[in-house]
């Protein structure tokens, strides 16, 4: 992608969407909110429809050159994964860390992979994610 990428606000998730579909020489009926939970949850379907849908997806957002937050979460992490020192800061500080979700977890546990502290804070009883409760058994 160019550089100064744009984001997928709202109002083009549909256009956008409705353009991957219309690429499909079998249209499914998928929903873009279920593609970025995949995102969130790192959890890639990897049969049926989805791998042409995100496939399209993502050749529509190099073509736009543009992403949607979801993704953005994982392509960060992968050049994070492919340069670690695009994260050269040595103390990590996350606050409201009970709604962070599967990708933006493992995004904060690359970024700060290298770094000399991490400081998580959070209200479990305020966790929107059940799987990243500190006091899980």
């Amino acid at each position: 992608m160019k550089p100064h990428v744009r984001m997928i606000g709202k109002p083009w998730k549909d256009t956008i969407w409705g353009d991957v579909l219309s690429l499909q020489d079998d249209p499914p009926v998928a929903h873009f909110e279920e593609l970025e939970a995949q995102f969130h949850n790192l959890a890639l379907v990897a049969d049926g429809p989805w791998p042409a849908l995100r496939q399209t997806y993502f050749d529509l957002s190099r073509f736009y050159n543009a992403v949607g937050f979801a993704d953005s979460i994982l392509h960060a992490t992968e050049a994070l994964q492919e340069n670690p020192d695009l994260s050269g800061h040595a103390l990590w500080i996350v606050d409201e860390f009970q709604g962070f979700n599967s990708a933006e977890n493992r995004l904060i546990q690359v970024c700060a992979s290298q770094a000399a502290g991490l400081l998580l804070a959070g209200d479990d009883d305020q966790a929107l994610y059940q799987e990243l409760k500190a006091n899980r058994p």
